[in-house]
């Protein structure tokens, strides 16, 4: 199946008294923006609370050596907008300039979305990017954009 570039995904996160939602990388980004969906909530931004992973933590213990946390500020209600996405991202990961650089490293790898790399082996998870969830006390969703 051909990718394309940026692949966009929608991930539900949890209001600012439940549980932090990991995300993690789904190819082999070098950039990779985060911002609130704004089909939901009638459109306004709330704001996301977040801590920016360490890339080799264990599962068990996801926020081990995490940075944050951090908020990120919502966007003005009626924000500039191309295809329903805000063009100002509220979270950043890598350099926007480095999309296309052929000596540009990955921010980490995909991992094997479900599938069992070897025979007998284990599916395998993509490198944790941040744990985030909203900034108010209405859950809703982001959409995390990963450019190859």
């Amino acid at each position: 199946m051909p990718q394309t570039n940026p692949k966009r995904t929608l991930y539900a996160i949890n209001n600012n008294a439940g549980a932090f939602t990991t995300i993690r990388l789904s190819c082999f980004a070098i950039y990779v923006e985060i911002t609130e969906d704004l089909s939901q909530n009638g459109g306004q931004q709330q704001g996301l609370q977040y801590y920016a992973l360490d890339p080799f933590a264990q599962s068990a213990n996801i926020l081990a050596n995490a940075e944050g946390p951090f908020v990120a500020p919502a966007g003005g209600p009626g924000g500039a907008q191309a295809n329903g996405v805000p063009i100002t991202p509220q979270i950043i990961f890598g350099d926007k300039h480095q999309i296309h650089s052929v000596s540009a490293q990955p921010l980490g790898g995909p991992g094997s979305a479900g599938n069992i790399d070897v025979p007998g082996g284990v599916v395998t998870l993509g490198t944790p990017l941040l744990a985030v969830r909203t900034n108010s006390a209405t859950a809703t969703n982001v959409v995390v954009t990963e450019y190859v």
